[in-house]
């Protein structure tokens, strides 16, 4: 008899420590900038955004504007009790000898910070700031 009074306790535990969780989807931003080099627009470049797996492309106009959509998210599952989470895109720049990191955000969070569908990111792009190693200089350094 005992074996049978134990699923009834183990269910009620399983539905007491599935109430502690919570689940929610984190989007990435809209992010738009411009691309110049030395104040001069650069039409026709590749410019890429990443976040973890999910990669966008979009290319530059004549006057070097380029816009990714807030598409793409993140599934996030928190166990009891409020844990952080980390979120991180990057913006990147196809050139001939490479691609070079030219803006990085990230944070950590609770389980309803980031960002929201309508939040936006605007950037000003200078390819003259990238080092010769085609890598990002500092943070910021290529895009503001």
């Amino acid at each position: 008899m005992s074996g049978h009074r134990i699923y009834p306790q183990l269910i009620l535990m399983a539905a007491l420590m599935l109430s502690g969780c919570v689940f929610h989807d984190y989007d990435t931003p809209a992010v738009e900038g411009t691309l110049t080099e030395r104040s001069q627009p650069l039409s026709d470049v590749r410019v890429f955004l990443e976040s973890g797996s999910q990669r966008q492309e979009t290319r530059t106009d004549s006057q070097g504007h380029f816009a990714f959509a807030g598409q793409g998210s993140w599934k996030v599952f928190i166990p009891v009790g409020p844990q952080d989470r980390m979120s991180r895109w990057s913006v990147l720049i196809a050139r001939p000898s490479g691609e070079i990191t030219a803006y990085k955000e990230g944070g950590i969070g609770g389980p309803f910070s980031g960002y929201s569908r309508s939040d936006s990111v605007r950037l000003t792009c200078d390819l003259a700031r990238a080092d010769e190693n085609n890598q990002m200089a500092a943070p910021g350094a290529v895009c503001r």
